[in-house]
């Protein structure tokens, strides 16, 4: 790409502002962005962030300029992480960790090689294509998408300053550490980056371990409504206990004879004995 043909402007995108310097001019702006349209990085509102950037162009006479662009993600606005170099297997997946704990819902992330260590940059990526495309439909041209970290290490001269000029004059060879390359633009669904697939598997296997917990214990609870503890089983039949019914026998009384009868009855009376009274004096 003829970079000479369209002046080239720096676009460094802090957490709560946005830096822009035109190396035809050496001017740089500063446009600040409220928090009810950017807020911890992430995107609250992508219509109010398109018009305050279109209000920004158009009050700095910017909007018939055709420009071409390289964004800088600034290290306040990007989430990074150093992982030595030639990783085994459990060292990938610390960096699949380190992405997975970024907290935007859509992330995107690259990791870049230097000096036997891999630093890895993850951003928001809802805010990262939303600024693409404000800028595209500004008819400003984005060639390179670069984090500043990555620029430190390529570059001794921006570990102690943020210089604006400098990245402006050095922009072509900044190309080829670019987040995206140049047919990853246009975003669509293609395009979502692997991490991403695999946060929404990951979040599909929460929800479906937690679906089934939650269907053992439903069928759990219907088995303790429906067969309480204690009560018999459907297959066993409750046999009452017999009790043994007393058997009513009739008591005969032995036939007496009357001469018996009368004797037994006199043999039983005894005769009174006689008490003695006392003189009364």
């Amino acid at each position: 790409m003829d970079f000479a043909k369209k002046p080239i402007v720096v676009i460094y995108i802090d957490n709560n502002k946005i830096l822009f310097y035109f190396e035809n001019t050496k001017q740089t702006l500063q446009l600040d962005i409220p928090p009810n349209v950017i807020s911890n990085l992430d995107l609250i509102s992508k219509e109010q962030l398109g018009l305050l950037i279109d209000k920004f162009i158009q009050t700095n006479n910017l909007k018939h300029l055709k420009l071409d662009a390289i964004i800088v993600f600034s290290q306040n606005s990007a989430f990074e992480k150093d992982f030595p170099q030639g990783l085994p297997k459990d060292k990938e997946a610390d960096v699949q960790k380190f992405i997975d704990i970024v907290p935007f819902e859509d992330v995107l992330s690259k990791n870049y090689v230097f000096n036997k260590k891999i630093k890895v940059v993850a951003i928001n990526r809802a805010l990262f294509e939303a600024v693409l495309n404000i800028f595209k439909q500004e008819n400003i041209n984005i060639f390179s998408i670069v984090p500043f970290s990555v620029l430190q290490e390529l570059n001794t001269e921006l570990s102690q300053s943020i210089d604006l000029a400098f990245i402006a004059a050095k922009a072509n060879s900044f190309t080829q550490y670019s987040l995206i390359s140049e047919n990853e633009k246009t975003f669509g669904e293609d395009t979502k980056k692997t991490g991403f697939m695999q946060k929404q598997n990951i979040r599909v296997y929460v929800l479906t371990g937690i679906f089934l917990i939650l269907l053992l214990v439903l069928v759990v609870l219907v088995i303790t409504t429906l067969f309480p503890a204690g009560s018999p089983q459907d297959s066993q039949v409750a046999v009452p206990t017999s009790i043994p019914t007393p058997t009513i026998r009739e008591v005969v009384q032995p036939t007496i004879a009357p001469e018996t009868q009368e004797a037994s009855v006199s043999a039983t009376i005894t005769p009174g004995t006689p008490v003695a009274s006392e003189s009364s004096f």
